[in-house]
């Protein structure tokens, strides 16, 4: 609470605004949710205990590239159906998506790509049209209450840490998990 016409309201943060991650979601026709993959912003993985169920990975600008791709196949993808049956993957047209090696290792994997042509994937793909904004709305929750409840550890020069990489995993998590089976289900029937 500051009175009115100070020209300094200093306001508690981390400092770690602009920090971002990416998060890979995957879900199937019939409801079920493959695990969430989450690629932080660092050049090593982050050694965590991760319980979370959580595929984590780092990428120099925590961006979704043809590595990060080869590493969602092998701990994600490949660990779901394992090229045991004949699949279909429906994806949009990202760059990373479309490399020859992505799309080699998808064949290893009997699995057919349809892809998405630029500038429809907000018509149509699942995750966009009805699932990403209840899960960022879950994540965002979460890190809001985090910030209410104030017990903040705090850096030598006085300014609070950033979340840690296996809280945020509990927060993905979490919100994945909340979607309901039926939210998915319903999205592919529309």
């Amino acid at each position: 609470i500051n009175s009115t016409g100070e020209k300094t309201v200093k306001i508690c943060t981390t400092g770690n605004e602009k920090n971002r991650v990416t998060v890979v979601l995957a879900c199937c026709g019939d409801g079920s949710k493959l695990k969430p993959m989450v690629i932080f912003k660092r050049k090593t993985v982050p050694k965590i205990n991760n319980k979370h169920g959580v595929v984590v990975s780092a990428q120099e600008k925590g961006w979704m590239d043809t590595e990060q791709m080869k590493v969602w196949i092998d701990k994600v993808w490949r660990w779901q159906f394992g090229g045991l049956r004949k699949s279909l993957l429906v994806y949009d047209a990202f760059e990373a998506h479309l490399t020859d090696r992505v799309k080699a290792l998808f064949k290893c994997e009997r699995t057919d790509l349809a892809v998405i042509p630029g500038g429809l994937t907000s018509i149509l793909q699942l995750l966009d049209v009805s699932l990403n904004k209840p899960f960022k709305d879950g994540v965002r929750r979460q890190w809001m209450q985090w910030m209410a409840e104030g017990i903040h550890e705090f850096t030598a020069t006085g300014r609070q840490k950033k979340a840690s990489e296996e809280l945020i995993c509990s927060w993905i998590s979490q919100a994945w998990n909340d979607i309901p089976a039926e939210m998915i289900t319903s999205s592919v029937q529309t």
